[in-house]
């Protein structure tokens, strides 16, 4: 994906002090998790999954991902549920995240470790153009971290409420956090994709019978490819010997000649994940609270409407605008008062424009904002 292009946008007037986010808490308020009970009998009914491969649950869809499938589920429930989630390589618009915010909050049985460790992870994602997350302060819909069930997983995509990122123990390295929290931002495995057999081969003696569904790929009725390159690096792919019987032999790998290639590492996102993640998350331009892209902002993804921007700020000053999109910025609140369109340039020049409330009810103040892009 290339480098997308942007014009700068200013108008002339004095900035105002203002947070533009919820405030951050000095401490964070965590959910109290229930009975830690069956802790006690984890290195006998789940020490494989604790001690070998934590992300890999054979309970839950693909190992690490709820609210897919459940236990009966025959072949046509999964199609069908899939088809329903599913839209261009990754999920349906319903269960994104509005805006690229994921509000989330943290268990409070997480240690001060755990708690700076989920925030690394969280940095991570400031690499992409669209996801961002937030400290919840009263937010409905958000993903509480914790650690009291067994294995590494998610909800994949925005399910609405409070849903679960969980962290179990073996779960706490930068590529693991980071990689659960690519399913509850809407992703799904690399290897599920519906080209996946050009480049990986699959060796299914080597995984009982009841996991096969886990290795599975999404045909052209449930996924539309999203045009990137198949990714062996992508930080949702499998390991070598996910669902392994043998974990000496192996269970899935890179087609000849790449058969030695590393799959699986969760190191970190890769670039295929970070251009994946703003095609679906698209950035449609930036308001600033200073002049010159300056100070604190607010991030609007393409097709974004914000009938009133006074729960971000009071005064936007300037303004960054993605190339193919137009920003429509209002003096009033519900896309009413005086009007301009911001739109970016086709060429790679970079164009200026001004604007002013001065006169209106709210001196200066943009109240309200379009931001939509062909």
């Amino acid at each position: 994906m290339g480098i997308a292009l942007f014009v700068l946008i200013f108008f002339v007037g004095s900035v105002r002090s203002a947070s533009l986010f919820p405030v951050k808490p000095a401490s964070v308020q965590g959910h109290v998790d229930g009975p830690r009970s069956w802790y006690a009998d984890i290195a006998t009914t789940h020490g494989r999954i604790a001690k070998d491969d934590p992300v890999v649950r054979p309970t839950l869809f693909e190992g690490d991902m709820v609210g897919i499938v459940e236990a009966g589920d025959s072949e046509n429930d999964i199609d069908a549920k899939l088809s329903r989630l599913s839209k261009s390589g990754v999920i349906a618009q319903r269960s994104r995240w509005y805006g690229g915010w994921v509000f989330y909050e943290m268990s409070s049985t997480l240690s001060t470790t755990e708690r700076s460790k989920v925030l690394t992870a969280f940095k991570e994602f400031e690499k992409t153009d669209g996801i961002r997350f937030h400290p919840r302060s009263g937010h409905a819909d958000y993903v509480l971290i914790k650690k009291n069930e067994p294995g590494c997983w998610a909800t994949v995509g925005k399910a609405g409420g409070v849903q679960n990122v969980n962290l179990g123990i073996g779960c706490w390295t930068h590529g693991t956090i980071v990689h659960e929290l690519m399913h509850a931002i809407g992703f799904y495995h690399e290897q599920s994709r519906t080209d996946r057999d050009s480049y990986v081969e699959l060796n299914l003696k080597n995984v009982d019978p009841a996991n096969h569904h886990n290795f599975r790929k999404y045909d052209s009725s449930q996924v539309t490819p999203g045009g990137t390159p198949y990714d062996y690096d992508s930080i949702t792919h499998y390991r070598k010997t996910a669902f392994a019987l043998d974990t000496n032999g192996w269970t899935i790998r890179p087609k000849a000649p790449h058969q030695s290639r590393p799959i699986g590492l969760d190191l970190r996102l890769s670039t295929t994940d970070i251009s994946e993640i703003n095609a679906m998350y698209p950035l449609c331009g930036i308001l600033y609270q200073e002049d010159g892209l300056k100070g604190a902002h607010l991030r609007l993804l393409k097709g974004i409407q914000d009938t009133n921007l006074t729960t971000w700020s009071d005064s936007f000053s300037s303004a960054r605008v993605t190339k193919g999109c137009t920003m429509t910025i209002y003096s009033l609140v519900d896309f009413k008062g005086k009007g301009y369109s911001l739109k970016a340039p086709t060429t790679s020049s970079e164009i200026y424009s001004w604007w002013s409330f001065v006169g209106q009810p709210y001196d200066n103040a943009v109240r309200s904002v379009k931001c939509l892009c062909t």
